[in-house]
């Protein structure tokens, strides 16, 4: 409960406290009026002669009968120092006065009368002011546990000594000089001091506890979830002393109030303190015991809303974090900020957790410039991670959700509290008031996912991005086996009819795939590393695929080709042979194949499907002799144009400057090859690719 909580709880308190008092005052007016009332009519029976009042530690007794008053008397319950008086009197004057009570050295019985209870010395030493209790509310029940316990003595009896005056003088002062806690406790103090006054300060010492404890733990480093559990049973535990102590003391002074007083008050207080004992009761069953086992789940580490992982992507320039966010995740996470200094952009795959851990996370985001990219689920909390993101990237298939925060043991007042102070939270994270609004319609046990365009139209996120161009993120390393890549990556039959017709290369893409995963390099990265491999794959199955499709590799060669050479680019060498790219050029393969990527999915997709309808090497291959005559009538045509120069083409090794040149002769000859007879032309290419000089 944090401190401002505690000061609306305290003046709900004293609301209540002073409509109590109210009530309480005009309770008491309208029972001064039926008492004095019933003073003017009471039976004379109640108050005949020989009835008296004794007063002990401003409580007063009566009426009681002289025979009563005797007993008390010779059991140390009245002393000479009580006051008393007889009914009627206005006065009161010390026990030892009357005689009958306290009887001088006994006379000769032959020349005195025997005194009679009337009989008082009323001198004036002997007068004492009346207590401030009117003789009509004096009027109680009284009985020897009555007496003792006003004279706070043990309720054994015992006889009277001839110092009891002295003693029970000290007594009493000992009693009002002892603790006034323990006093409390006793049921010793008045009912009004018990209800009103302990009330109040039991009420302000609680607040004190919660607001002192709050302040003390708020500490410059953040939450401490162990901190905060032992705080929490701290606050309940001395919360549940005060009530104990309040509502015990409460009980007994008015059990006291009832055996001592002929009023209503004391049962009244007494109900209200069951209630008291109820509310306190439920108020514990449903907001504490709550509260104290989230926060041991928390300590305990948030079992339930599982662990967090980081993967490090792409040569540590992208960083993934997956799971809940739970406290000390924030640490981690700046383990390996501090421990990779080249990160740009966090992958954020998280199911929510803790608001508080969320946003420590994002204020390391934000010192350090850092971008967040959303590729599957980003929910709860883990959006205020993501909206602290310098470019807040977003896939076509990622979402991000939200909806209203929960704590258990939260009253109807606080979770409002909660919602609208998370609403502040969104509007500062840069969102506007009417996403705000919108975000803390769901309920906590809901989702809102709003649309990519909503999303971007109200800047939640900057920009929508192609997930295969970032780190492969939402995968489990202990995931990535063999078993898993071909049932989850190696899906597509051609790979099927690879692991038929060569399993050594099959090894090796698998392996490949493995390697890249772990490594966490980009989806188009990861097509890009066995690429090779397949077009391997594609080269050897190539000559022997089927009349048709022959036909159409060559019309898209010659169409891709063409388009390269003609913006100008050198790249189109490499589109030939992707197979050749050494290490010096990787980087240019690697922009050819980002830049011309519809041209290569395209001669991708004719790759796979060529070598699904591999059915092995029957196909006959013709040898020069039997394609010598196309292969002049094919020279002659494109020598027309390009003469000595089609030499490029038979060159095992092309230097750079010859890259433009060779792809417009091959782009000539195949085009050539397509003008003639089906059956010629299929015979050539199959010559062509089956017996590679230069060229595939």
């Amino acid at each position: 409960m944090q401190a401002r909580e505690v000061l609306v709880a305290f003046a709900a308190v004293a609301a209540a406290v002073i409509i109590g008092a109210v009530v309480l005052l005009a309770g008491l007016r309208w029972r001064r009026s039926k008492l004095a009332t019933a003073r003017d009519s009471r039976s004379t029976a109640a108050l005949t002669e020989e009835t008296w009042f004794v007063a002990k530690n401003d409580q007063q007794f009566g009426p009681i009968t002289f025979d009563q008053l005797q007993t008390y008397v010779r059991h140390g319950l009245v002393t000479r120092a009580d006051p008393l008086k007889q009914a009627g009197w206005q006065t009161w004057i010390r026990a030892e006065a009357v005689r009958e009570l306290f009887p001088l050295p006994r006379p000769d019985p032959a020349t005195t009368a025997a005194p009679r209870p009337s009989d008082v010395v009323l001198s004036a030493a002997d007068r004492l002011v009346a207590p401030p209790v009117s003789e009509a509310l004096a009027l109680q029940h009284v009985t020897a546990d009555a007496l003792r316990h006003a004279a706070g003595r043990d309720p054994a009896p015992h006889r009277p000594t001839e110092d009891q005056p002295a003693q029970e003088a000290d007594r009493r002062t000992r009693r009002k000089r002892g603790n006034y806690f323990a006093r409390h406790w006793r049921g010793e103090l008045s009912l009004p001091v018990s209800y009103w006054i302990n009330g109040i300060l039991a009420g302000i010492v609680v607040a004190a506890v919660n607001v002192g404890i709050h302040l003390t733990i708020d500490l410059k480093d953040g939450f401490q979830p162990g901190i905060a559990l032992a705080a929490e049973i701290l606050i309940w535990s001395l919360t549940g002393l005060i009530t104990v102590w309040r509502l015990v003391g409460l009980w007994r002074s008015a059990s006291n109030y009832r055996r001592a007083l002929k009023i209503f008050w004391g049962a009244l207080v007494q109900v209200l303190v069951a209630l008291g004992v109820a509310e306190a009761v439920l108020s514990f069953a449903v907001t504490g015991v709550p509260q104290i086992k989230e926060l041991y789940n928390i300590y305990r580490g948030d079992a339930e809303m599982g662990g967090y992982t980081f993967r490090v992507l792409r040569d540590g320039h992208e960083l993934e974090f997956s799971g809940g966010i739970t406290f000390g995740a924030a640490k981690d996470f700046q383990r390996f900020l501090d421990a990779m200094g080249v990160v740009q952009i966090v992958h954020l795959n998280s199911p929510g957790g803790r608001v508080a851990e969320a946003e420590r996370i994002g204020q390391l985001l934000k010192a350090r410039q850092l971008s967040t990219n959303v590729v599957n689920d980003c929910l709860s909390a883990c959006t205020h991670t993501f909206l602290s993101g310098r470019e807040r990237l977003i896939s076509p298939e990622g979402r991000l959700g939200f909806h209203q925060p929960d704590f258990p043991g939260l009253s109807a007042q606080e979770r409002r509290d909660v919602i609208i102070n998370e609403e502040q939270r969104l509007r500062q994270l840069g969102v506007s008031a009417t996403f705000a609004r919108k975000a803390m319609m769901a309920p906590h046990d809901n989702m809102w996912f709003p649309s990519i365009a909503d999303l971007i139209s109200e800047h939640v996120a900057t920009r929508v991005v192609n997930s295969a161009d970032f780190g492969l993120s939402g995968l489990n390393l202990s995931d990535i086996t063999d078993d898993a890549i071909r049932a989850n990556v190696l899906t597509d039959p051609m790979y099927a009819k690879i692991r038929e017709f060569d399993p050594n290369q099959y090894a090796r893409i698998l392996q490949g795939i493995e390697v890249g995963l772990k490594a966490g390099v980009s989806a188009t990265e990861l097509t890009n590393s066995f690429r090779p491999l397949i077009g391997q794959v594609y080269l050897a199955t190539l000559p022997y695929a089927s009349d048709d499709d022959l036909i159409v590799f060559t019309r898209t060669t010659v169409k891709n080709v063409s388009k390269i050479r003609n913006a100008g680019s050198p790249d189109c060498y490499f589109y030939l042979h992707q197979n050749k790219a050494n290490k010096a050029n990787k980087a240019e393969l690697a922009a050819m194949m980002t830049k011309y990527r519809a041209e290569i999915d395209e001669e991708s997709a004719l790759g796979q499907q060529i070598i699904s309808h591999f059915r092995g090497r029957a196909v006959p291959i013709p040898d020069e002799k039997a394609v010598s005559s196309t292969t002049q009538k094919l020279s002659n045509a494109i020598g027309k144009v390009y003469g000595e120069r089609i030499a490029v083409i038979g060159e095992d090794d092309v230097a750079p400057g010859q890259y433009l040149l060779y792809c417009s002769v091959m782009a000539s000859l195949y085009s050539e090859a397509l003008k003639l007879p089906q059956k010629e032309a299929v015979a050539f290419l199959r010559y062509v690719l089956g017996h590679p000089p230069g060229s595939h």
